[in-house]
């Protein structure tokens, strides 16, 4: 058969040769008996039509089975003679063979047939289709081998000469055909370049496949594995290169860039025909990595020169950026987090392990700030409006925290909040930042508060459990200008006011039914208060020196007019008023609270005055009208308590006299000159008794 395919499988040309040799001696030997039994058409019987004319071959034969003692003409098929005859390890096949292989193959004349079948083995084996090759211009020796032994080892060592192919191209081979050798192949177009090499291992299986192109570079190579699984290289003419890993099924599963230098730039890998990961490295040999799941989604991680992550970014199904984050030596340092509506929150993450985040709308504006320490605890949270900070939280390790709002105008609040979330102190400030208002609170309930002025005095509040609370007001040199008290229902119950020296200056008292009582304190030290009644008209008016000692008290009615009226001395001494519609009535009284004068008027006229003695006794009552004295009245007293009351008229003379009891009884009524003054005008001086205290 022809390039001794037949037998046993060749591993090597000697092989094929061996093939060789029995499939064509079996066949000769074929011919050979039936050409001794029936002859050939076209030939002479006893004669083979594959010998020579001189049948060189039939002879040989002939004397070959005589000396088996076989009578070849009479031998039937299937008879030990025949097997004899055509064994495959008998003497005359292999007298056969070594004829045959003598011969020229009818399609290479220039080469025997032991030639042909190591040539079309070796080019077989060396991937070649030998039926390619232009065998009428194959010379003797164009491929040779030499078979040695190394390390135990059979090692087939092949060379060749440009092999001619029927296309106009030609071949090249050589190599070691050996269980740690190959075999080359090389192509060469009809130009002389060369166009395809291959290698091959012991078995014949292609290691490899490499084309290359007109300038006789490489373009393309594969290398194979025994498992089916090969790369794929593509060399482009700029120098640079790919490379692309294919598994046993046929699957890619990684793809590599290399520039001129053969500096790796790209580097992909796939898992059931899809990317997985891919790597693209820089000449400064930082390079990203990418991440590629089965859902769609993916990353990016870039690392430095220095190996080390710079920055990690991920991608939704879409393509869209979800996530970037920035790294310095190891250590992430910020981070964006991207929302599919375009809002998106940046971290910023300190040294000391602190952080920062802040989150932005749609509009690309700041919504939210926070601040975050070492432990991840929240020390601050800020919330943004159009760009502009509306609410602030600080928070404290122990759960304190404070609270600001923002306004549009500028101006603002702050709210403190203790460990129990109960709210502390509020605060406001106006635009630019000064303090207007200040309050205090315990278990939720507000103790005191601050009402600050822009000229810097400010009005204190304290606020008592029970209800009640005070106002203070504080001027702009921090003196106290103003204090009052208010009870639970709000009513404000005192106010007091104070000079530039700190002392009170007036005072305010305030009863629920809506009465009042104020106190005016001179720069002297002396003061007065007056009392006021529901209706605000004034009852009272009182007067005290620097020493709180009381120097005038007035009455007044309810139609605001004085009704009373107490003048005080120091010694004790005091004048008392009394009003009516068109009297006053003035007793002056001795420190021992005894009366001893007594005036009497009627508009601004004086119409009586009187006076007493030590005890307190009437002695005299003068009597006027507007020209002047009328008259008077004089008193004397006896010892058993009755008296005597002796009228006289405005020259002296006596017009009148009477006797009273102690209890005021008339006993005795002498008229003198004139009746009509007799009869005790002043009655036991019950007129000014209403003055005694």
């Amino acid at each position: 058969m022809q390039g001794g395919t037949g037998g046993k499988l060749a591993t090597n040309p000697d092989q094929a040769i061996a093939n060789g040799l029995t499939n064509e001696g079996v066949a000769l030997l074929s011919e050979y008996i039936v050409a001794i039994q029936l002859g050939l058409t076209g030939g002479t019987a006893g004669h083979m039509h594959s010998d020579d004319s001189n049948s060189t071959l039939t002879q040989q034969l002939n004397q070959l089975a005589l000396s088996m003692g076989i009578d070849v003409k009479n031998a039937l098929f299937g008879s030990a003679a025949a097997q004899m005859l055509a064994n495959p390890g008998s003497a005359t096949v292999s007298l056969a063979g070594q004829y045959y292989a003598n011969l020229h193959p009818s399609i290479a004349q220039n080469i025997t047939y032991y030639e042909y079948w190591s040539d079309w083995w070796i080019v077989s084996h060396c991937g070649m289709d030998p039926n390619t090759v232009d065998w009428t211009k194959i010379q003797s020796p164009t491929i040779t081998y030499k078979t040695t032994t190394v390390n135990g080892q059979q090692v087939c060592s092949i060379e060749s000469k440009a092999i001619p192919l029927t296309n106009g191209t030609w071949l090249m081979v050589g190599g070691d055909v050996s269980l740690n050798g190959f075999v080359t192949s090389t192509l060469f177009g009809s130009n002389g370049q060369i166009t395809e090499q291959a290698k091959f291992d012991y078995s014949g299986f292609k290691l490899q496949d490499t084309f290359y192109g007109l300038n006789g570079k490489a373009t393309q190579q594969y290398n194979f594995n025994l498992d089916h699984s090969y790369t794929k290289y593509d060399f482009s003419a700029d120098g640079s290169q790919t490379a692309s890993l294919y598994g046993a099924s046929g699957q890619l599963t990684e793809y590599a860039k290399f520039n001129a230098s053969g500096f790796k730039t790209l580097d992909s890998f796939y898992s059931s025909g899809k990317e997985t990961q891919r790597y693209i490295f820089n000449l400064d040999n930082s390079y990203v990595k990418y991440d590629f799941s089965t859902d769609g989604s993916q990353t990016a991680s870039l690392y430095g020169t220095n190996g080390q992550l710079t920055e990690y970014a991920k991608f939704n199904a879409s393509g869209f950026k979800t996530l970037d984050s920035f790294y310095t030596n190891g250590r992430e340092t910020q981070q964006y987090k991207f929302n599919l509506d375009n809002s998106y929150t940046k971290y910023d993450f300190g040294a000391d392990g602190s952080q920062t985040a802040s989150l932005y709308g749609t509009n690309g504006q700041l919504t939210e700030y926070a601040k975050f320490n070492a432990s991840g605890f929240k020390t601050l949270d800020s919330f943004y409006t159009n760009g502009r900070e509306t609410q602030q939280y600080k928070f404290n390790l122990d759960n304190s925290y404070t609270k600001y709002d923002f306004s549009a105008d500028g101006s603002q609040t702050a709210s403190l909040y203790g460990t129990n979330g109960q709210l502390a102190e509020y605060a406001k400030f106006n635009a630019s930042g000064f303090k207007t208002l200040d309050s205090f609170y315990t278990n939720g309930k507000e103790t005191q508060r601050y009402t600050f002025n822009l000229d810097h005095s400010y009005t204190k509040y304290d606020f008592k459990s029970d209800g009640t609370q005070t106002a203070t007001l504080v001027d702009a040199q921090s003196k106290v200008t103003e204090y009052a008290t208010f009870n639970v229902n709000g009513a404000k119950t005192q106010d007091i006011y104070f000079g530039t020296d700190g002392k009170s200056t007036k005072q305010l008292d305030f009863k629920l039914d809506g009465s009042y009582t104020s106190h005016v304190f001179n720069s002297d030290g002396s003061q007065i208060a007056a009392l006021f009644g529901t209706n605000g008209q004034m009852t009272e008016y009182a007067a005290f020196n620097a020493s709180g000692y009381k120097t005038q008290d007035i009455y007044f009615g309810s139609d605001g007019k004085t009704t009373k009226q107490f003048d005080f001395n120091l010694d004790g001494s005091y004048t008392a008023h009394a009003f009516n519609s068109t009297q006053e009535l003035i007793g002056v009284f001795g420190s021992n609270n005894i009366i001893h004068d007594y005036y009497q008027y009627t508009g601004r006229t004086l119409t009586e005055h009187d006076f007493f003695d030590g005890l307190g006794r009437q002695i005299e009552a003068d009597r006027y009208n507007s020209l002047g004295l009328t008259g008077f009245t004089k008193f004397s007293y006896n010892n058993d308590g009755s008296y005597w009351s002796t009228t006289y008229d405005k020259t002296g003379h006596a017009t009148a006299q009477s006797k009273y009891s102690g209890d005021g009884l008339l006993l005795q009524n002498t008229n003198i000159y004139d009746s009509v003054h007799c009869g005790g005008y002043f009655m036991n001086a019950q007129l000014i008794a209403g003055f005694q205290i």
